[in-house]
């Protein structure tokens, strides 16, 4: 009689556990694919450099990688240059929407468009010096849009002092422009709406400026045993415009798979050594100020503050 009961407890109560347990794991799912999309998981150093340095682009990148060798070399870095002959130099158009008051970049969003081998690669972007407040922004693509989000965090040369700021970035790959409203670009970007914008509002290319951008990934810079930054170059021109626009030369690490928290400790601390002596290194280079993005919101206008 006792064995009759206890099956019967397990017959009524089984399926209830099974769908307890079914709803808690899909949750723990949820949650640990949010935690992952709010962990910063990568590092970028970016150094502004003088256009006018690279009116002869190959030449100059020599040059300047030869200060990076030097700077490397002297802290006891393994420094290693991609062969020539191996050197990838991609192409691609790059411009940015926003309304005509510019409320997307003063409200700390950027919306970035990347066309490269007929490709269209749209971005939104929150930048903040907080990693709390640009991980809790909504950037995140709708699902039927086969996107990512990333949390990373940039170091930008700004005069003697670095600047840091946090970025979380929606990407998605499109086969074709949305209309070029807040209202389209929600149906990709759902939390462009907590802008509070009308849907009808209208979005432009900044400054008509789309600019022509050559990337070269130039070399690896061993920062720790198993972690290592890609260093590469963007050129920028502006569409229809011989002389160069912007130059930056940059390096990025990973570390979603850091070995330990004591190794990416030491991988920032030296990284950050290495950026210091570089700015000194290469004062006759940098250009202080704007950012890229920066300068295009700046191109023709007072009111990108």
């Amino acid at each position: 009689m006792k064995m009759i009961i206890y099956y019967t407890v397990v017959l009524i109560v089984a399926p209830f556990f099974i769908l307890t347990l079914s709803n808690f794991s899909g949750e723990s799912f949820a949650a640990s694919k949010a935690l992952k999309e709010d962990k910063v998981l990568s590092r970028e150093c970016k150094m502004l450099l003088l256009p006018e340095k690279f009116a002869d682009m190959k030449p100059a990148l020599k040059d300047f990688w030869h200060i990076v060798e030097k700077v490397g070399s002297a802290q006891g870095l393994k420094i290693k240059k991609i062969d020539g002959s191996d050197r990838e130099y991609t192409k691609r158009e790059v411009s940015y929407l926003d309304t005509e008051k510019f409320d997307l970049y003063k409200n700390s969003y950027i919306l970035r468009r990347r066309v490269e081998d007929g490709d269209i690669d749209i971005t939104l972007k929150f930048r903040n010096p907080d990693v709390i407040v640009s991980s809790k922004a909504d950037v995140c693509p709708r699902p039927k849009c086969s996107g990512k989000t990333v949390m990373e965090e940039d170091v930008v040369v700004k005069g003697e002092i670095f600047e840091h700021m946090f970025s979380k970035s929606g990407k998605t790959i499109l086969s074709s422009d949305p209309e070029a409203t807040i209202g389209s670009y929600s149906a990709v970007y759902p939390g462009i709406m907590r802008l509070g914008l009308p849907e009808k509002t209208q979005l432009r290319v900044v400054n008509g400026v789309k600019i022509k951008e050559i990337g070269v990934e130039y070399g690896n810079i061993c920062l720790t045993k198993n972690i290592t930054a890609k260093a590469s170059f963007a050129i920028w021109y502006v569409e229809g415009e011989d002389a160069v626009f912007a130059a930056e030369f940059s390096y990025k690490y990973k570390y979603k798979d850091s070995p330990s928290k004591r190794e990416l400790t030491l991988a920032h601390e030296v990284s950050d050594e290495f950026f210091r002596k570089l700015r000194d290194g290469a004062k006759l280079w940098i250009a202080t100020g704007l950012t890229k993005t920066g300068m295009v919101y700046k191109f023709n206008a007072s009111n990108a503050d």
